[in-house]
């Protein structure tokens, strides 16, 4: 019993070891980011985050999950009249991000060992001059998920 006792107490302190290293190598990566920034950087290490974009215009936006998860909502952004561009990278993580189902989103990228989910309007029903999201995607072992709202 005690020597069990010994290996749940080692893995807990090995986790939340783990957990607040993660924690502060997110804030690093972060940095003050809000949710009105026109540029910003997320990651979930050994954790999760959540994050809704208000940005107008919306210029770019990473997000990396490793051994963690992001949730993104970008439904209340506007992309710049050029477009925005989104790089995701999730390692042994996941990503989903919610788009307007008004935006015509591009990905491109590989995902080694895991799978990228892209559930939005096609590009060809959609007006000509339709908000425009480019999203680079790449990891190992992750999934990466955009679908559009509503």
């Amino acid at each position: 019993m005690r020597r069990t006792l010994g290996i749940v107490g080692g893995a807990f302190a090995v986790t939340t070891g783990l957990w607040a290293i993660g924690r502060l190598a997110a804030r690093r990566i972060e940095g003050d980011v809000t949710e009105d920034d026109g540029v910003f950087a997320l990651a979930a290490i050994w954790g999760g985050r959540e994050f809704e974009s208000h940005a107008a215009p919306l210029l770019a936006g990473s997000a990396r999950a490793v051994f963690g998860g992001v949730e993104l909502d970008l439904t209340e952004a506007s992309p710049a009249a050029e477009g925005a561009r989104l790089s995701l990278s999730a390692v042994c993580g996941a990503i989903h991000v919610r788009v307007p189902a008004s935006w015509k989103v591009d990905v491109a990228g590989t995902m080694r060992g895991g799978d990228v989910h892209v559930a939005v309007a096609d590009a060809a029903t959609l007006p000509e001059d339709a908000p425009t999201l480019l999203v680079d995607v790449a990891g190992r072992a992750g999934g990466i998920a955009i679908e559009a709202a509503g």
